[in-house]
């Protein structure tokens, strides 16, 4: 059985928007570019980071607003370890 690849979408986040959002996949903010939403089959919806290879969940909206979720998403991209190139 295959697994169905969600495609990733950008768009402007507001509460209204994110509280109107049903079709499952994962959405990308406009402002942040690693800062976005999952939605799932059943409405829930989760605030995520896109950290290097791994996807953080922040929380879950709208017990976490919009605004405290991007405060939190600043700090896990600031914090991140940053990857240099290797010199040959």
């Amino acid at each position: 059985m295959q697994k169905c690849k969600m495609s990733a979408k950008r768009l402007h986040f507001t509460e209204l928007a994110l509280s109107r959002m049903s079709t499952p996949g994962v959405y990308y903010d406009t402002n942040i570019r690693a800062f976005g939403c999952r939605i799932g089959k059943h409405s829930r919806t989760l605030f995520v980071v896109k950290n290097g290879g791994h996807r953080v969940t922040l929380g879950r909206f709208p017990e976490l607003d919009l605004k405290t979720a991007r405060r939190r998403a600043q700090e896990v991209l600031f914090e991140a370890p940053v990857q240099m190139p290797a010199i040959l």
